[in-house]
């Protein structure tokens, strides 16, 4: 079976960082949710995880007449605590971009890089 952690370590990686710009990855760790109401008794801690990103481009799709456009990146996976979900947003060239869609590529289960759909 291939070495996935490799491809990731030492291609992937390497590969947006030294091609893409660096990008802070903001998310919330812990807090406690009354599903009921829908709101946080006790709110999330914010942490952030430094990372890099690749420009893909724009992307738009046209829904009930509506265009919606979204950013899309690549992510660096390697060495992230979290894995990236829609509640949380990505900064990068002085701007904070909230991700709408995550689609991770994961061989043999390892996350090599994500691609996000970024909210404009």
């Amino acid at each position: 079976m291939p070495d996935y952690t490799a491809l990731r370590d030492t291609t992937a990686t390497p590969a947006i960082r030294d091609n893409g710009i660096p990008a802070i990855l903001y998310y919330g760790s812990g807090g406690f949710m009354d599903h009921a109401s829908g709101k946080y008794d006790t709110p999330p801690t914010p942490n952030n995880a430094d990372t890099h990103v690749l420009r893909l481009g724009v992307k738009e799709r046209r829904i009930d007449g509506v265009v919606h456009r979204r950013l899309q990146v690549l992510l660096a996976a390697s060495g992230l605590a979290v894995e990236p979900t829609p509640d949380m947003t990505l900064e990068f060239g002085g701007v904070e971009y909230p991700i709408d869609k995550v689609e991770p590529l994961a061989p043999g289960a390892v996350d090599v890089m994500y691609t996000l759909d970024l909210r404009l």
